[in-house]
């Protein structure tokens, strides 16, 4: 198993879909379809129970390519809020307005 961290994710365990390659520089991975992969990723992040971390967000809105501005702007609250929950890595009980 591969533990998949480029995304900005921490929970991301691979089985399958890479390679251990030899380079130059060391040992590196190869993913076979990066895109994929974060699509599946961002779509199972839409269906995940509770409230999403500030690091799902930041994936999410990445995903998107969104700014933060854009991105507050689609959930009704300030950008700084946005901001916020990133830092506090889990969102309020109740959106702010």
């Amino acid at each position: 198993m591969y533990h998949y961290t480029d995304s900005g994710l921490n929970n991301v365990w691979l089985k399958s879909g890479f390679n251990i390659v030899d380079t130059p520089y060391g040992r590196g991975v190869s993913i076979d379809d990066a895109d994929g992969l974060h699509a599946l990723l961002a779509t199972d992040l839409t269906k995940k129970p509770g409230r999403l971390t500030g690091k799902e967000l930041r994936f999410l809105r990445t995903m998107l390519r969104l700014s933060q501005q854009s991105f507050a702007n689609m959930q009704v609250v300030a950008e700084q809020a946005d901001s916020l929950w990133k830092k506090l890595a889990r969102c309020p009980s109740q959106p702010m307005q």
